[in-house]
């Protein structure tokens, strides 16, 4: 039954985020899209956010985490790309394992989500073709204290493209 709660709590949040009706409430008119410079991708997050690069061989990441350390942080996460990327193990700290659906990169996707004590854990690893053709993976992660950060985190990932 309580994962049957978990389950639904996390469907309706993926539904209400796809919504296209939905009202805008003050805290979206705070979104930026951000560029991300050297990789063609931008995405859309609040104004208080950073975004860090991190670059391997063959590897790329990207975090996204709050600067305002005045307020509730409502999520942090970041993306990677690479061509075998591997998701991350959360079976010792899951208290329930979900899966959810949104869009992602233009494409519906499945995202593993975790039920920690410390809130939610999302992932997804999805194929990605750029403009040279050349095809890689990209593993989406996050991490949210609370309903409503989980689902501005999804919110976030479904702003990434690339141009």
């Amino acid at each position: 039954m309580k994962n049957f709660l978990y389950i639904t709590t996390i469907t309706i949040m993926v539904l209400c985020i796809s919504c296209n009706n939905s009202k805008k409430n003050q805290k979206e008119k705070s979104i930026i899209k951000t560029y991300l410079y050297g990789s063609g991708f931008s995405i859309s997050l609040p104004s208080d956010y950073k975004i860090e690069k991190v670059e391997y061989s063959d590897l790329k990441k990207y975090f996204f985490y709050s600067t305002d350390k005045t307020k509730k942080k409502y999520f942090d996460g970041g993306f990677s790309i690479s061509a075998n990327p591997h998701m991350i193990v959360f079976d010792s700290i899951t208290k329930s394992k979900l899966e959810a659906k949104s869009v992602f990169l233009g494409k519906q996707v499945r995202w593993d989500v975790r039920l920690t004590n410390e809130g939610y854990y999302i992932q997804t690893i999805t194929d990605f073709t750029n403009k040279d053709n050349s095809e890689f993976k990209i593993h989406a992660y996050g991490h949210a204290k609370t309903d409503k950060g989980v689902e501005m985190l999804f919110r976030s990932f479904e702003t990434l493209v690339y141009e």
